[in-house]
């Protein structure tokens, strides 16, 4: 029980914590699986910032790698204004997970309204990749990455530019 955990142990242990429900826990297992394989390629960080960790998280967990950066953005500024990638990374948590989304607007301290208007409208944009992540009906100068998933309505055919989102399969706006 005392020897020293294998590589391959860490990792099962890291990804097994990655799948928690816990967003805290997520962003720390998927930024210790990040420095694993940045360390394995020779990679020890050094250009990492904010916004290079935000797309990283996205790169690595997908939408949940999102919900992880926006969590911890917002635990620490207390704020969503000014987020790391927060025009590509708002609009597919909106999304993805509404609930949460409307948690950290409701976890902003008061007096700061003029902020969430802010963050709704920035929110409402279209879905784009980030990095080399790609969410499903992610559009990128007009064109589906997903061939029409499930592409962001333009203001045109919402009417008032909400963010919904035509399901191609289903023949609905969602």
């Amino acid at each position: 029980m005392d020897d020293i955990l294998t590589d391959d142990e860490a990792r099962r242990i890291l990804s097994r914590m990655a799948r928690q429900s816990d967003p805290q826990a997520k962003v720390r297992a998927i930024a210790a699986l990040q420095r694993m394989d940045a360390r394995a390629q020779g990679d020890d960080y050094p250009d990492w910032n904010p916004e290079t960790t935000a797309r990283r998280l996205c790169e690595a967990g997908g939408a949940y790698g999102a919900l992880a950066a926006v969590g911890v953005y917002v635990q620490s500024a207390k704020t969503l204004i000014g987020m790391p990638l927060g025009e590509e990374i708002l609009p597919l948590v909106k999304r993805e997970f509404p609930e949460a989304f409307q948690k950290f607007l409701d976890s902003l301290p008061p007096g700061n309204e003029h902020h969430k208007s802010e963050i709704v409208k920035s929110a409402s944009g279209p879905i784009v990749p980030i990095g080399s992540f790609e969410p499903d009906g992610a559009t990128a100068n007009g064109h589906s990455a997903t061939n029409g998933a499930a592409l962001q309505a333009s203001e045109e055919q919402t009417g008032s530019g909400t963010g919904l989102t035509f399901n191609h399969e289903q023949k609905e706006w969602v």
